[in-house]
């Protein structure tokens, strides 16, 4: 989910357009990475069956009920989840330092964000600890994180931040302010394939730091 994939000059469009460049060849990452763990029987395989017997069979009752209340209160707010899911990537990692130890990503700290998205606005944490708690973000965030972070990566409020990069002033800035540096061949390169042999990760535990960028590593 590398955001260089998205360079148009209005930076509202890099934005609005994002989920449409990175949707495709995410879902076949996906299928590559369940593919060898499935090799290496691990028992994510095992969880991911039982979630989707679990989802088709709901699906399935839902069509049978009322297919036109299904496709309404179900499949459309799914999409629009998925949609604004992968579309907050773009916000929280363009313009970061792929490099760096804790500026790879951006945090937005305000209260109503993280508690509709389960704290997902401490994104740094979110990646070095991919099996940590939810409920613990904030605390580990603060701990191991801002101490160390950029401070222009740390945002009290996403609408605020929206508004400055898509509305006014609306300009693409790294976390340099800088406009960032996106070249044809960055943009158009093939993806590179995540690390499929790292062992994979379980909620509820702490694990060693872990730097998983959605795919951009």
């Amino acid at each position: 989910m590398r955001t260089s994939k998205v360079c148009y000059r209005w930076n509202l469009l890099n934005g609005l357009l994002f989920f449409w460049h990175v949707v495709l060849s995410g879902n076949e990452d996906d299928k590559l990475y369940f593919a060898a763990q499935a090799r290496l029987g691990r028992p994510i395989v095992r969880q991911r069956r039982h979630e989707e017997i679990a989802v088709w069979s709901t699906t399935a009752i839902l069509l049978f009920l009322d297919w036109r209340r299904w496709f309404w209160f179900a499949l459309l707010p799914q999409f629009y989840a998925k949609y604004c899911i992968l579309s907050l990537n773009f916000l929280q990692h363009d313009g970061c330092d792929m490099d760096s130890k804790f500026n790879f990503a951006r945090n937005f700290t305000g209260r109503t964000l993280n508690y509709l998205c389960f704290n997902n606005g401490y994104h740094t944490i979110h990646h070095l600890y991919p099996g940590l708690h939810w409920t613990l973000l904030p605390k580990r965030h603060r701990e191991l994180v801002a101490p160390h972070i950029a401070p222009t990566l740390e945002n009290p409020s996403i609408l605020a931040y929206m508004w400055r990069n898509f509305v006014y002033p609306g300009v693409r800035l790294d976390y340099r302010n800088r406009p960032p540096l996106i070249t044809k061949e960055e943009n158009m390169t093939l993806d590179e394939p995540w690390f499929y042999s790292n062992a994979e990760t379980y909620s509820g535990t702490e694990e060693q730091p872990t730097l998983g960028l959605d795919g951009c590593t």
